[in-house]
C-alpha cells in the first residue's frame, strides 16, 4: 500500500510541476554555447564568425520544460537532431539545432545540416537568427523538409527544404 501511495504522490508531484511551469519556458529559457566543434567539425568550419557552439539536447533543457515536452502530446515528433538523407543524394545527412556565439559576443540559434561523404561530416546548410541564444527544435515532415521552430504557440515556422541544388529556408506563419 505504501509503494501505491508513493507512486501516486511521484505522478502528482510530476503533473504538478508540469502545469506550474512557465507554460512559454520555449521563449525564456537560454542556453550557454561552449563547444569548439560540431560532429568532429572545428567551429571555425562552420562560420568563421563563431568562437563557440553549442548543439542542443534534452539534458540541456530544465527539468521543467523535459516534464513540458513529455506531457504534451503535440510536441512528439519535434527533435533535436534527425537523421535521414534530406536531399536523396544517397550519403547520410543529420540537421541538429543549437546555440551559438560569435566573436563581437553576439548570440544567437541555429540549424546546421551535416551530410556524410567519404571523408567525414562536412557542412551543407546553416541558418541562424541572432537573438537569444534559446531554445529551437526540428521536425522532420518527410519528402525533404524540415520544420525548425523556436515556440510551440507561435504560428511561425521556418521550412527547410531541398530545391534540387542547395537548401533553402523559408519561414511561414499558419494564418498566411
Amino acid at each position: 500500500m505504501m509503494k501505491l501511495y508513493m507512486a501516486v504522490c511521484a505522478s502528482l508531484l510530476s503533473y504538478s510541476l508540469a502545469i506550474a511551469i512557465d507554460k512559454s519556458w520555449w521563449l525564456t529559457e537560454t542556453y550557454e554555447a561552449s563547444e569548439l566543434q560540431i560532429q568532429g567539425i572545428p567551429i571555425a568550419n562552420i562560420d568563421s564568425a563563431w568562437v563557440a557552439a553549442s548543439v542542443l539536447r534534452r539534458d540541456s533543457l530544465s527539468s521543467g520544460a523535459q516534464i513540458y515536452l513529455d506531457s504534451h502530446e503535440w510536441t512528439r515528433g519535434w527533435s533535436f537532431s534527425l537523421k535521414d538523407d534530406f536531399n536523396k543524394d544517397g550519403f547520410k545527412d543529420r540537421a541538429v539545432v543549437g546555440v551559438y556565439r560569435d566573436k563581437t559576443g553576439a548570440a544567437g540559434t541555429f540549424i546546421l545540416i551535416l551530410t556524410h561523404k567519404k571523408n567525414g561530416w562536412g557542412k551543407a546548410f546553416l541558418a541562424t537568427e541572432k537573438d537569444e541564444p534559446g531554445f529551437s527544435m526540428i521536425k522532420n515532415e518527410g519528402q525533404g523538409l524540415i520544420l525548425w521552430t523556436h515556440c510551440f504557440e507561435c504560428d511561425t515556422v521556418a521550412e527547410i527544404h531541398w530545391d534540387g541544388k542547395s537548401y533553402k529556408a523559408e519561414y511561414s506563419s499558419a494564418g498566411d
